[in-house]
């Protein structure tokens, strides 16, 4: 950091690529007050935890977000469910543009490798990218992992804008998953689809105009890998390996009947864990799973080596 002339703050951003971020006067007041506050050594994080470690991405954002939640008390047009780190990020970019700054200006302060990437602050429409909001709000609530979904939409929203398309088109989404700078022979242009499709799918009762791309326009390459099967004499080696290996009688006992009943029941993990001495049925060979997959229980029949197998580890 550098408050002198100039100030800027020099930056390790994505790609491993150092670039320099000016300072507005307002951010070089703020910065020498905090410099001046924590009064570390200059090879010391410039934000570090209580402990003097750097702060990590996932405690910004729970700052974030509790600071929010605060603020919003005072301030109703923050809503905390929607603000993210990034979203700090897209304000910048916004605030700058408004200020009639050049979007190849922008580019080079955001750190973006392709001045492309800038063309969302500038073409999308902001209808379409509340609903892209709104849309992915919607997704993390119902505990979709949304770490592609993030970084997809937003493109895709952009590429939206760019061609002046006011919603998601059948066309438009083809030709974004199918675009030059995407690697057919990957799962990318799949991955692509997929996003547009569900983004499409939450703007279909918004906007009559939305086209659906249907499924299965562009599949994703197919991996198969032969699963391994284990032969009788490959688990009969496994058990007795795992009784020889573990120390104490009843841990080595637990870890070989517990492999063995997999290998000759083809129970889940779950439900072998989850199983009681009274599942047993001792007489009619048979072991009762109770509220398994889907809530159903069902009864498995298990051959006279496996009934002794148990018998002996009961005792």
């Amino acid at each position: 950091m550098s408050l002198g002339a100039a100030a800027n703050l020099r930056c390790l951003g994505e790609g491993r690529k150092h670039r320099a971020v000016p300072l507005t006067t307002p951010t070089q007041r703020v910065l020498r007050v905090w410099t001046a506050e924590r009064a570390g050594e200059a090879p010391q994080p410039l934000f570090p935890t209580r402990t003097g470690r750097r702060l990590s991405a996932d405690a910004i954002e729970r700052l974030v977000r509790r600071h929010a939640t605060t603020a919003a008390q005072s301030c109703p047009s923050i809503r905390p469910a929607d603000l993210h780190p990034h979203v700090l990020r897209h304000s910048c970019a916004m605030a700058l543009l408004h200020a009639g700054v050049d979007t190849a200006v922008i580019a080079l302060w955001l750190g973006h490798a392709d001045i492309r990437s800038t063309g969302i602050y500038l073409h999308a429409d902001m209808t379409i990218k509340q609903r892209a909001l709104d849309q992915t709000i919607l997704r993390k609530r119902l505990g979709h992992d949304l770490a592609e979904h993030h970084r997809l939409l937003p493109r895709f929203v952009a590429y939206l804008g760019h061609i002046g398309a006011p919603t998601v088109t059948i066309n438009a989404a083809m030709d974004w998953a199918l675009a030059p700078e995407v690697d057919a022979a990957t799962s990318n242009p799949a991955r692509r689809m997929t996003i547009a499709r569900r983004f499409a799918q939450h703007m279909a009762g918004l906007d009559p105009r939305t086209e659906v791309p249907p499924p299965g326009l562009i599949s994703f390459p197919q991996r198969w890998h032969p699963p391994f099967i284990y032969t009788r004499t490959d688990l009969e080696t496994l058990t007795t390996q795992a009784r020889r290996q573990v120390r104490g009688r009843l841990p080595a006992a637990t870890h070989s009947t517990m492999l063995g009943l997999l290998g000759a029941t083809g129970l889940r993990v779950g439900e072998a864990i989850r199983l009681d001495r009274t599942d047993i049925d001792w007489t009619d060979q048979a072991l009762l799973i109770r509220e398994s997959k889907f809530g159903k229980s069902r009864l498995v029949p298990i051959l006279p080596s496996t009934v002794t197998a148990l018998r002996d580890y009961s005792r």
